[in-house]
């Protein structure tokens, strides 16, 4: 029996991998422990066992990614949780551009005002007149 964590590829979708294998698991239930701290990010997560007739069997895969991120650097997010937002603001602060030395709302989705917050993957719009260049 395995524990196994998707890592994720663009050519191939992802590619599972297996930890270090349990032989001979108690039959019932049982605590499986697994150290992932070395692995660095992955997608999901499935336990792999094999039967006596050396057939695979596989659990149902537990996404682990992140549900919701912001890219600041290609200006792109993602919003997969599993409840809806009513709330999204987008925000910039610089430390060096003097328009913006306090968090400021450049983009705001506020579903009680009836605008559609974005689902799945999106693209963000920088914000007006953008940073100045050679600032952060």
């Amino acid at each position: 029996m395995n524990m196994q964590y998707l890592e994720y590829q663009a050519k191939s979708g992802g590619v599972w991998h297996d930890s270090i294998p349990v032989i001979n698991p108690p039959s019932g239930d049982f605590t499986l422990n697994w150290d992932n701290s070395g692995l660095g990010e992955f997608d999901a997560v499935r336990i792999k066992a094999i039967d006596m007739s050396g057939l695979e069997h596989y659990s149902n895969k537990v996404l682990v990614s992140p549900g919701f991120w912001v890219d600041t650097c290609t200006f792109t997010g993602r919003n997969s949780l599993y409840e809806d937002l009513t709330l999204l603001r987008l925000q910039v602060l610089s430390g060096q551009d003097s328009r913006y030395v306090e968090w400021t709302d450049y983009k705001v989705y506020d579903a009680s005002k009836g605008n559609t917050i974005p689902v799945g993957d999106f693209s963000i719009a920088p914000p007006e007149g953008t940073i100045k260049p050679g600032m952060s």
